[in-house]
């Protein structure tokens, strides 16, 4: 019983570590993207707008993770596949591989944990 609550207690951490450092780097490039938003030309496509709701989706899936595992990690992922298959073209395996691994630690987690 204690070794399995150390192998969740060691993913969960890994999840967290990933997770945030993932929400770090994605969070630059929202705030990046957004100068589409803040420059004086026409308002940006709607693509563009579901594009970046995702986007935000997946960092805050990512974050929120920390105290809704099994929600904000399934937000996470399925906005993380969505947004990088809209947005990543030939990138997208690489870049689903830097969210999808702690959003499902999050969701394993958060299962395990309500198990008990």
């Amino acid at each position: 019983m204690a070794t399995r609550k150390s192998a969740i207690a060691v993913i969960r951490w890994s999840a967290r570590i990933w997770g945030t450092g993932a929400a770090l780097v994605w969070s630059a490039f929202f705030v990046e993207h957004l100068a589409w938003f803040s420059g004086g030309s026409a308002t940006p496509p709607l693509r563009v707008w579901l594009e970046q709701g995702l986007h935000f989706a997946m960092v805050a899936g990512l974050l929120a993770a920390w105290r809704y595992e099994r929600v904000a990690g399934a937000v996470a992922l399925v906005a993380s596949i969505v947004f990088f298959a809209a947005a990543a073209g030939p990138r997208f395996w690489p870049f689903v591989a830097s969210t999808v691994p702690p959003a499902l630690a999050f969701i394993y987690c958060g299962t395990r944990s309500a198990a008990r």
